[in-house]
């Protein structure tokens, strides 16, 4: 039955215990059960237990005064175990290192039973007079069951 709650894969076992003959004559061979009496049924998982992972917005905007941005990505529909994700950066009109700060390539970790992760990405000031600038902030390369959700993709101006 197809439910909201993230499971992993649920095994049972049907085993033969008796055997009846419903049809027969007098003269019949009696049935037995082999010795192949037990068979396992695994109900695979549908849905993500280990959860997606998502950018909780596609875009943030943040004055260049601001010290940092914090960006949350957040783990829905399951937090089954140890799981991760890459967050990368590509520069817009903002470039890293001059107008903003964050690693260009690296992992964030969610724990077992935790839903959402902080990112925080610092923003420089500087006196220069300039247009709006902007970057981009990815995910890619869930880990350990994690898959990637819609929003994989986050832009701040």
């Amino acid at each position: 039955m197809q439910d909201t709650v993230a499971e992993v894969a649920e095994v049972f076992a049907v085993r033969l215990l008796a055997v009846t003959l419903v049809q027969g004559t007098l003269n019949s061979i009696p049935p037995t059960i082999g010795p192949n009496n037990v068979a396992m049924v695994t109900i695979t998982s549908n849905d993500s237990p280990e959860g997606i992972i998502t950018f909780t917005q596609d875009s943030y905007t943040v004055q260049e005064g601001v010290s940092y941005i914090n960006i949350t990505i957040a783990r829905q529909q399951g937090t089954v175990g140890v799981v991760s994700v890459i967050y990368f950066s590509s520069n817009g009109l903002a470039l890293n290192g001059e107008d903003y700060i964050v690693d260009p390539v690296n992992e964030i970790s969610f724990s077992n039973g935790q839903s959402e992760v902080t990112l925080s990405v610092r923003i420089e000031d500087d006196d220069i007079p300039e247009v709006d600038e902007d970057f981009c902030l990815g995910l890619r390369l869930p880990r350990n069951g994690a898959v990637i959700g819609n929003i994989s993709q986050s832009e701040s101006s």
